[in-house]
């Protein structure tokens, strides 16, 4: 039976974190003018935590103020809850760093690193996966997702809690939270769980996979929001791989400086994740990021790059001299990377160009094959007038086929059996009236081809109703006898509260493709229920999954499934089907909506 519900709204999960980003205002808020009030942090600044504390003061507001923009606007999205957990975590670390006392330090810092450690990578990891519309792609991975996850949370926690003293090369002097019982497991849990563990860069291979594989299957619109975060990651990395190095060496513990450089460069990081996640969910219309993407590949190679060259100079003169440091070696590896840097810079911007672009040295071969392109462009255009021009005329000839073979006939027909009803109401009343009874029925029939032809231009529930209560009310047709939830489909439906005016063509396509949908579960699935999923952010994105037997990797597609490919190539759109997440099937289908009208709420 279906659920006529109304459109999706916040959920209870929603209005939760909705309250938690309004708290983490407010707390925000009161640790600022505490600080105003009173800036020496007390019993941390000895320790060099006032300048984290501030440097992930610095952070929290962009981190919690997107996320509660995107919790807010876009109900139900898994990325803007990360992000108010991880400016939550920032902000708890603050309140803890700016009021505990010298001697609750080391406990302080021990318990964060026990969550920072694991929440903050964990959350950006879920943030990778299920960028932009808060679900993983492709759904096969969604189980191995959540475990690898969840792994990455409380991992480094365990192996916090196995490290009686220092953790690295962090001081905590002794840790307040280290389990006797854990401590020998230490060496194994930093390999399986820990900050830089097997399942940590299991869990960064899953996501960067989960990328490029929504990136493959979305649309321009989707593909622009994709790079910016992917750019956003790209520095957020490059800032980690900073604080780790400086962390490991223990350069942060030594120098007040680099601590504050690192955590400088680590704000820079969350700011550029939370403000790139911001302009891909929240703007229509996106900016153009190529050129952004291509210098921070060219001067972040170009960075690591000279740094190891200068390494390696200043190591190998080191060795051969059997000296270390000098002013002289450092003389001559600094004028070599001098000399290479711009032939160095060159290289990779060429490399670069040909990685983004595809871009020859030869300007000639890019004309060349710019013109080929074209003649591509003109072909395929070509092609697709000609199979426009072939549709319609196609659909002309069957409504003339339509009018002309039936409804010409039957109306002819009419007009004979009318005279032939006049003819006898003077002697035979009672034939007259059973003539007139059969004319009447077939006026019926008529109509009801007339219906049909004008049904196949355009379902009129359409225009009565609306794309996703026309589907609502077709669903009702599926309920068992009477009914009956047990004996028939049980429909759900989900679809934005205010949803848009789409063009024409678009809404008779998600309508027949839905239907279709529907339809195939009925047949073929031997399900329980059936969920219908509407969004428009893009484009429009249908997607129908039931929890039925699902289908054989090796099996052909039918008559419905092609239908539904076809619907949606008209129209330059994409289509999936693949087991569900949960078993059945899940099919998603993709309509783009012409950028020029856009839609209408």
């Amino acid at each position: 039976m279906t659920e006529a519900a109304a459109p999706a709204g916040p959920s209870p999960a929603d209005y939760l974190f909705r309250a938690l980003s309004v708290a983490g205002g407010v707390a925000l808020v009161a640790l600022a003018l505490n600080i105003a009030a009173d800036p020496d942090a007390p019993g941390v600044a000895g320790q060099g935590l006032a300048l984290r504390a501030v440097a992930g003061f610095l952070a929290a507001p962009s981190l919690l103020g997107v996320g509660a923009l995107i919790v807010w606007r876009a109900p139900g999205n898994a990325v803007g809850r990360c992000l108010v957990l991880i400016g939550l975590n920032l902000i708890a670390a603050q309140v803890g760093w700016r009021f505990l006392g010298a001697d609750a330090v080391p406990a302080a810092h021990a318990l964060g690193l026990m969550v920072a450690s694991g929440v903050v990578p964990a959350a950006m990891i879920w943030l990778i996966l299920t960028f932009p519309t808060g679900r993983v792609h492709p759904p096969r991975l969604a189980r191995a997702a959540a475990v690898l996850v969840a792994l990455r949370l409380v991992g480094p926690a365990l192996h916090v809690m196995s490290t009686p003293g220092d953790y690295y090369a962090l001081r905590l002097g002794v840790n307040p939270f280290a389990v006797p019982a854990l401590v020998p497991l230490a060496p194994m849990l930093g390999v399986t769980l820990g900050p830089f563990s097997v399942t940590a860069g299991a869990a960064l291979a899953l996501a960067f996979t989960s990328a490029a594989l929504r990136y493959r299957a979305a649309g321009a619109a989707e593909r622009q929001q994709i790079k910016w975060v992917l750019w956003a990651f790209t520095v957020f990395a490059c800032t980690t791989l900073v604080f780790v190095a400086a962390m490991l060496s223990g350069a942060m513990a030594r120098s007040r400086p680099v601590l504050a450089l690192v955590m400088v460069t680590q704000c820079a990081g969350f700011v550029a994740v939370s403000g790139a996640i911001g302009i891909g969910i929240l703007r229509h219309r996106l900016f153009n990021i190529d050129r952004l993407i291509n210098r921070t590949l060219v001067y972040g190679a170009l960075s690591g790059a000279v740094v190891a060259l200068y390494v390696l100079v200043v190591g190998y003169l080191g060795i051969v001299f059997r000296a270390q440091g000098g002013f002289v070696i450092e003389l001559v590896a600094t004028g070599v990377v001098a000399s290479l840097f711009q032939p160095l810079r060159e290289r990779l911007q060429r490399a670069v160009n040909r990685l983004l672009y595809g871009e020859p040295e030869d300007p000639y071969r890019v004309i060349s094959h710019l013109g080929q392109q074209l003649e591509e462009t003109l072909a395929d255009l070509c092609a697709s007038r000609e199979r426009l021009v072939t549709a319609r005329e196609e659909e002309r000839r069957r409504i003339r086929r339509d009018l002309h073979d039936g409804l010409g006939p039957s109306l002819a027909g009419l007009t004979l059996r009318l005279d032939a009803a006049r003819n006898l109401i003077a002697h035979d009343p009672h034939a007259a009236a059973a003539q007139i009874d059969e004319i009447k029925a077939q006026v019926r029939a008529s109509l009801a081809d007339i219906r049909r032809v004008v049904y196949d231009l355009r379902p009129p529930a359409l225009d009565q109703f609306g794309l996703v209560p026309a589907l609502r009310e077709h669903a009702l047709r599926y309920a068992g006898p009477g009914g009956d939830r047990a004996g028939g489909l049980r429909v759900t439906f989900e679809a934005p509260e205010s949803f848009p005016t789409l063009p024409a063509a678009v809404e008779v396509a998600a309508y027949r493709i839905a239907r279709e949908g529907m339809t195939n579960v009925v047949r073929h699935a031997r399900a329980r229920t059936c969920h219908v999923r509407l969004d428009v952010n893009g484009a429009l994105e249908l997607e129908v999954a039931d929890d039925g037997v699902g289908f054989a990797p090796d099996a052909r597609a039918g008559v419905g499934l092609a239908s539904i490919r076809e619907r949606a190539a008209e129209l330059g759109g994409t289509w999936l089907v693949e087991p569900g997440a949960r078993g059945g099937t899940r099919v998603l289908v993709r309509l783009p909506l012409p950028a020029a009208e856009g839609v209408s709420a």
